[in-house]
């Protein structure tokens, strides 16, 4: 048995980037960025994660979600090629494809989630 979940709470880079698929399906991704403090404030790591949301749940985001504002992301680890990549260069990076996401810097109580928003 194996479990693959993420969550992660932490303030967006930049804009949603809309996109469709070639199947038209929406797809939206942008980055969120965490930060964690340790014992003593001099050590401190920041971290960008790419996050990557399909569907009603995607067009949701880029509705709802502006740079800076801080939320909740729920949802799996998925390894993906970067677009464009040659047969020499396979640099696979990992995205969070997300399930749910809670927008925190609008409204606490707007929670999307993927099968029903």
């Amino acid at each position: 048995m194996s479990f693959n979940r993420a969550t992660l709470i932490g303030n967006l880079g930049d804009d949603p980037a809309l996109q469709v698929r070639p199947t038209g399906q929406a797809e939206v991704s942008f980055w969120v960025g965490t930060d964690e403090g340790f014992r003593s404030e001099i050590q401190h790591r920041f971290e960008w994660h790419r996050v990557v949301a399909v569907g009603k749940l995607a067009e949701a985001c880029c509705q709802h979600l502006r740079k800076g504002e801080l939320v909740c992301v729920e949802g799996e680890l998925r390894s993906r090629e970067p677009e464009g990549a040659d047969d020499q260069s396979r640099h696979h990076c990992t995205v969070i494809f997300a399930s749910r996401v809670q927008f925190l810097g609008v409204a606490p109580n707007a929670v999307f989630a993927a099968a029903g928003i």
